[in-house]
């Protein structure tokens, strides 16, 4: 499978986080972003553990379900975009859910996502979600032509939303 990687050379990206409560989907995802080279994945499954890894360690992204068993992925972007600790407010986010509507998208934009990846999903549209949220928030290391061939390659997809 040919996936495009964010990082240059051989230079990798620091940690992401992957907030998902069901284990496969979150491995999934996970494998997914780990592809597009960051160095660490750390998964959790709820909200008080997304918090606790952002206290203790240097998050570069985070893909957050919506619907977290009975919690609501929106509060935790909401409470990223405030949170009183250096860079963490700036941190790309790339909403997730199997709830694609309108409405949800907006919720999840007023909230503070970069992207939104509907489920199910393409491999592409992950790739595509997240290096636009990176971009976005200018994490990337590489040259601006690569984000640009990057952003290029994946507008070939049509599974994507995205958010302006």
């Amino acid at each position: 499978m040919n996936t495009a990687r964010l990082s240059s050379g051989n230079k990798r990206l620091g940690a992401a986080m992957v907030v998902e409560d069901d284990e496969h989907m979150r491995a999934l995802l996970a494998g997914l972003v780990r592809q597009l080279g960051f160095e660490r994945l750390i998964e959790v499954a709820r909200i008080d553990q997304a918090l606790g890894v952002l206290e203790s360690n240097d998050v570069e992204l985070a893909l957050i379900d919506l619907c977290l068993d009975e919690e609501d992925g929106t509060a935790l972007i909401a409470a990223i975009r405030s949170h009183r600790r250096t860079g963490i407010p700036a941190m790309p986010i790339v909403a997730v859910s199997a709830t694609s509507t309108l409405s949800r998208v907006e919720q999840a934009i007023a909230a503070g996502a970069d992207a939104f990846i509907a489920k199910p999903f393409s491999v592409a549209s992950v790739q595509r979600s997240v290096t636009l949220a990176c971009v976005k928030r200018q994490l990337t290391k590489t040259p601006k032509q690569d984000v640009l061939d990057t952003i290029r390659l994946f507008d070939r997809q049509d599974s994507f939303v995205d958010i302006d």
